[in-house]
């Protein structure tokens, strides 16, 4: 079996028709389709698309059709056609799909090798249809998709089933799902058996082929990314609303009116930047003002030095490297952690995981090793997504020498000693940024002894927990492989945490800015093989996204926190608040306009 790093993950759901209630839970009321009616183009939602699936296939059972069931659909190119193919499915009856240019013989003969007992038809395929069963099919029962007074039909579904939810699962993944029949070399028609990962695997090929057109209509409905085409030059540049946090047009800019007043010149590239001023608070702003690179000296490092934390270097050589100072460094690593630490958690998956999680720890250092810390990462199992992160001081152990602990119990009797207990508080924490109340989840971890207390913490939340012993050979058979890769990918791109080192973070509010990079790079940048360039991004995995993303791309627009509500323990990490014993005055993120 492939690894999960040199082909793309497991389909988030096991069976076809379920793509719908995934879709709706992460797209909800975005437009899914424009339908040709009446009135001119009618628009379905991902939320409707998934109800009216589920109404029809409340239609299908009442009207007899079981598990194993063959389920024929003749009906020319239309909306209702395929919510007919998901809903048969998800009634658990094998789906055989006809071609509307078949005359009624060839229909005849197809139903009758299939032995299918129900057929869906249109009004306008209904005749073909009728005089196939009237010639040697007798006990064909038909279903229209249009109204119809003789008929059960699919308008009358929708208004009698109009809040059916998702069924139980009516077939296992490896049930025959469809039955294709195309014509063979002697003229009759063959049948072609597809299971459900079939079908799964060729809208994983779909996706591959034309992402564009299939997702980038999903992403940007949801608003998850902005289109590619937007201008950035300062002449036509459009604020998105007031940059003042105080004011009510800073959330929502409708109705928001504002002035051009000119331009400022700068050193940096682009010399000439528009001034602007907003008509109702008088607070004047610039294109910078949504930048990234806002107040910033040399803003052209900043896409080098997203690369360059990536590559395992240290400040001081990055200063060396770009002829500045260190801290010019330090400054805008922080400006770019607090900028992923937005853009993760505006980018993240809304509903519950639709996959196993898998929680494991790695330990590093702050300032001396006489002050480790750890660090617990949350991952998917199937789609490797890096959910969350939390961190906590430990006091040192293992093997000391007489000086060494007499050095440690110094340092504890004067800067105090980490709480024994943060193991478990900690893993609560990073669970909570991941899993909504109420949601049943599939934990894997390795056996530490502070979980299951942790979980026990969680009263809201349900879990399923699975151990995997830390000793098991780390494999992609592996249950651990995801977070094990991940420990991997960090141990090699970060040089605060490589083994042995000398060049760990001087305050672990450092190594968290570092650790929100990587997890950025690690969803939305780095495919699963770097060697085949079209693997997917875990964000692709799941649907968050519609393409692998460039440094660029993440940089492109200013994230406002005071438009992004983060969770208390990102809020912290935000404004710099995590402390370290040894620097009691550690640098806190404050800003008077910016924020």
């Amino acid at each position: 079996m492939p690894s999960a790093a040199q082909s793309p993950p497991r389909p988030v759901v096991r069976l076809l028709p379920q793509l719908a209630d995934f879709a709706a839970r992460h797209y909800g009321d975005a437009p899914f389709l424009m339908r040709w009616a009446t009135v001119g183009r009618e628009p379905w939602t991902f939320s409707e698309a998934a109800r009216r699936l589920h109404a029809s296939t409340a239609l299908l059972e009442r009207e007899g059709v079981k598990a194993g069931d063959r389920v024929a659909i003749q009906s020319e190119n239309r909306p209702e056609w395929g919510l007919a193919y998901l809903a048969a499915l998800e009634a658990g009856a094998v789906v055989v799909p006809l071609d509307a240019l078949l005359k009624e013989h060839e229909v005849g003969e197809i139903i009758l090798q299939s032995e299918a007992r129900f057929c869906v038809v249109s009004a306008r395929q209904r005749p073909v249809v009728e005089r196939a069963r009237d010639s040697r099919l007798p006990s064909l029962r038909l279903l229209s998709l249009d109204p119809c007074d003789d008929l059960p039909s699919w308008p009358v579904a929708q208004e009698r089933f109009p809040d059916d939810g998702p069924r139980p699962e009516r077939a296992s993944p490896d049930d025959l799902a469809v039955l294709l029949f195309a014509s063979g070399t002697a003229g009759q028609a063959k049948a072609v058996m597809l299971s459900h990962p079939n079908l799964l695997h060729n809208v994983e090929a779909l996706m591959r082929a034309i992402p564009y057109v299939v997702l980038r209509r999903l992403c940007l409905a949801r608003g998850t990314l902005r289109p590619s085409g937007m201008s950035a030059s300062p002449a036509r540049f459009k604020p998105p609303c007031c940059p003042n946090p105080g004011r009510p047009f800073h959330c929502c800019a409708e109705g928001w009116r504002f002035k051009r007043i000119g331009f400022f010149t700068r050193l940096a590239a682009p010399n000439r930047i528009q001034r602007c001023q907003c008509s109702h608070c008088r607070r004047t702003f610039s294109t910078q003002t949504f930048s990234p690179t806002y107040w910033l000296r040399r803003p052209g490092l900043l896409q080098p030095l997203f690369f360059r934390l990536l590559a395992c270097s240290g400040f001081r050589q990055l200063a060396r490297e770009f002829a500045v100072s260190h801290t010019t460094i330090l400054g805008q690593s922080a400006r770019l952690g607090r900028h992923c630490l937005l853009f993760q958690h505006c980018h993240r998956p809304r509903a519950a995981p639709a996959e196993p999680l898998v929680l494991d720890g790695f330990e590093s250092f702050e300032f001396s090793q006489y002050h480790p810390c750890h660090f617990h990462v949350v991952v998917g199992q199937e789609s490797h997504f890096f959910y969350s992160f939390t961190d906590l001081e430990l006091r040192r152990k293992g093997r000391m020498t007489a000086r060494q602990r007499d050095r440690r119990r110094w340092f504890e009797q004067h800067f105090g000693q980490p709480d024994s207990r943060s193991i478990e508080v900690e893993v609560a924490q990073a669970l909570q940024l991941v899993v909504p109340p109420g949601s049943l989840t599939e934990l894997h971890s390795d056996g530490h002894p502070a979980c299951p207390r942790a979980l026990n913490r969680l009263a809201e939340h349900r879990f399923r927990h699975r151990v995997t012993p830390g000793s098991a050979p780390r494999t992609t058979a592996n249950a651990l492989f995801p977070v094990n890769l991940l420990d991997l990918l960090i141990r090699h791109g970060s040089a605060n945490h490589k083994r042995e080192t000398i060049a760990f973070s001087k305050r672990r509010q450092s190594a968290i800015e570092r650790l929100a990079v990587l997890q950025v790079w690690r969803n939305f940048i780095k495919p699963f093989s770097e060697r085949r360039r079209s693997s997917f991004t875990p964000a692709e995995c799941l649907w968050l996204c519609e393409r692998r993303l460039a440094v660029a791309e993440v940089l492109k627009r200013r994230l406002l926190p005071s438009q992004v509500r983060l969770p208390e323990r990102l809020e912290r990490y935000y404004r710099r608040e995590v402390p370290t014993r040894r620097i009691p005055r550690g640098v806190r993120h404050r800003l008077r306009c910016a924020d």
